[in-house]
């Protein structure tokens, strides 16, 4: 731009630094507010500050086909295993360790109601090896089903039973189990017992964990159907946890019951009451659209460990999606995550192309329009080297900033897209060139491509000449 000198644009930039702090204006990386990491402000809404690093468990593998109309093949979740262990994921939930049943015959009661998809333990195997320091953690709630975990090679156990003791007869393991009594027409209550109070539920949660520990299993205690907790049958299951040496306790919320702020309030709770159990938000879910907000407030409240999948991918309104999340710790909080952000965008491309469920173009972080921009003033600051109208470098995440013609483009827009192309025009025809463009866009409801922006600037150089 050469409407503003270098010594302007340095006051300008100067300007900004009086009101930033070096952890908060990174030349080519970010600008944002200082507010984010300020003590003062932080410990109106809890500790003082956001931990230095958090462990991001991703589950996409666990969740990606519990999302409606999807079904992978066994080499498409090998790819995707694959690319975030790549991407720098160091612990993954796989499915449920049930191997696939055959098709269903007419009159085959029997397996109607087992669960028919999930992971084998040839897929932990292949995790393993791909590295085989990747923390692998996998579902089970008997002691069968522990001794499977064992045999897969994964490290964890995930047990869950539901937070209040008579959702056993609905719910989980128990109810599956009465389920398939019902079905096979047999009465249940003579050889199916679950735990329908608060200590046989605790001392049945005790009971399982040790037999996994005893195995070299590492567990976590699940908390399905937090939102029915009693604040007292909290406590206890956290203390019951600890008591034990479980090594972490996942609070879930599979409803969307919770706010951040309750979300929040049962994680501090959970350090208190489980001193060295570290906590897990695990599955945050975005049926109220503030998944994200759950996840922020939980880990500053301290939780260690998030659990979310690519592109929100799982049943309902989906939960908490690790490549907004990763980006928001990462830059927002400076809280280090191991995640490798340049591949964040590309795990996007591929869980829509496996899963053919695909982002909207404006989707946070990674959505192939997420940083494009068509008012002037945001093509005169990137032209500058400023971040006042998007806050952060998109090549971070692997993405893109673009230049996009829309309704209030004006010429800079036009001349910077035109140059970015490869098109040299005089600087006359640039406002013809604009005009056509956007009668174009009218017509066509759409961002034209760079071949459709080439020919009509080609064409009206030909009839300037």
């Amino acid at each position: 731009m050469d409407y503003i000198s270098q010594n302007e644009l340095k006051q300008v930039r100067e300007e900004i630094a009086k009101v930033r702090t070096p952890e908060t204006l990174v030349e080519g990386k970010w600008n944002i507010s200082p507010l984010n990491r300020d003590p003062n402000v932080l410990s109106n809404f809890g500790p003082p500050r956001y931990p230095d690093s958090v462990v991001i468990r991703d589950n996409t593998l666990r969740t990606i086909e519990q999302t409606p109309g999807v079904c992978l093949s066994d080499s498409e979740r090998q790819r995707l295993a694959a690319a975030l262990v790549e991407a720098g994921l160091r612990s993954l939930h796989t499915a449920l360790l049930y191997q696939p049943t055959k098709r269903l015959q007419r009159g085959d009661p029997k397996e109607l109601l087992s669960l028919t998809s999930g992971a084998s333990e040839k897929e932990v195997k292949f995790i393993k090896s791909l590295d085989s320091s990747i923390e692998v953690i996998v579902g089970g709630s008997t002691e069968e089903e522990v001794d499977a975990v064992v045999d897969s090679g994964a490290d964890m156990v995930q047990i869950f039973f539901p937070c209040m003791p008579i959702l056993n007869l609905v719910y989980g393991i128990y109810g599956r189990q009465i389920q398939r009594a019902a079905w096979r027409g047999e009465d249940w209550r003579k050889t199916i017992h679950p735990p329908l109070t608060n200590e046989a539920l605790i001392e049945r949660i005790q009971e399982l964990s040790t037999y996994a520990k005893s195995k070299g299993l590492k567990v976590q205690l699940a908390t399905p159907q937090l939102l029915h907790a009693s604040l007292e049958y909290f406590d206890k299951l956290c203390k019951g946890a600890s008591e034990v040496g479980i090594e972490e306790i996942g609070l879930g919320d599979g409803s969307s019951a919770f706010g951040h702020e309750a979300y929040a309030y049962l994680v501090s709770r959970a350090v208190e009451m489980a001193p060295g159990v570290r906590i897990c938000l695990s599955r945050p879910h975005n049926g109220f659209g503030n998944a994200m907000a759950k996840a922020m407030a939980g880990i500053h409240a301290g939780a260690e460990v998030l659990e979310g999948s690519v592109n929100s991918l799982c049943t309902g309104a989906g939960q908490v999606d690790i490549t907004e999340a990763v980006a928001a710790l990462e830059v927002l909080y400076g809280v280090k995550t191991g995640v490798k952000m340049e591949r964040l965008t590309s795990l996007r491309r591929l869980v829509e192309d496996i899963s053919q469920v695909f982002m909207a173009q404006n989707k946070p972080v990674t959505g192939e329009h997420a940083w494009s921009y068509t008012e002037e003033a945001n093509t005169e600051e990137d032209e500058l080297g400023l971040y006042l109208h998007k806050c952060v470098n998109p090549a971070l995440f692997g993405n893109v900033g673009r230049l996009v013609v829309g309704r209030y483009s004006g010429t800079w827009t036009m001349w910077g897209i035109l140059n970015e192309i490869g098109v040299s025009v005089e600087k006359d025809l640039v406002p013809i060139i604009l005009d056509e463009v956007k009668h174009e866009i009218e017509i066509r409801k759409r961002v034209l491509s760079d071949d459709e922006i080439k020919e009509i600037a080609e064409r009206i150089k030909s009839m300037s000449g």
